[in-house]
């Protein structure tokens, strides 16, 4: 889509509200303590919870594409949570060189904590809107996320 002079005034003044906007939502939804308050996350970590959650036992290069991160750092951020107890890193039956990870059991209550917590928090503001414009939001916002965050790669090429 071409957009014109005026148009790319509009769009820049757009972009920068929405940043700014999203970085509030991100801030006031996201907690990286929490009920264990001797384990503070990084935002890194949180969304890597989150992630093994959501896709189980997966190889290193899988988890890291879907978290948009290198695999050096999704392995640094995996060391950081299986030293805190949150995570497990083994290797493959059939393939020792292939690095699995996935959450331990107090990674996975941690996770349903945090998603607990973010959820009552979104529910919030979302409150402040109308139903159609939750609607409109959401319909916005799914446009707006990457249906495949590693391209058109598949799982055994991450």
């Amino acid at each position: 889509m071409v957009v014109s002079g005026d148009d790319q005034a509009v769009l820049n003044e757009q972009a920068a509200a929405l940043v700014q906007a999203l970085g509030l939502v991100i801030v006031h939804t996201m907690v990286v303590s929490g009920a264990d308050d001797e384990l503070e996350l990084t935002l890194h970590e949180a969304r890597a919870l989150g992630s093994l959650a959501r896709l189980g036992t997966t190889k290193m290069g899988a988890f890291a594409c879907s978290i948009g991160l290198h695999v050096s750092t999704a392995t640094r951020t995996v060391d950081r949570l299986v030293k805190k107890g949150l995570a497990t890193r083994t290797s493959a039956d059939d393939d020792r060189r292939c690095v699995l990870v996935s959450l331990s059991e107090r990674g996975a209550a941690r996770e349903a904590c945090l998603l607990r917590h973010r959820t009552e928090r979104a529910r919030a503001l979302l409150a402040n809107l109308s139903p159609d414009e939750r609607v409109v939001l959401l319909a916005g916002l799914q446009k707006l996320a990457p249906t495949k965050p590693c391209g058109d790669k598949g799982e055994d090429e991450a």
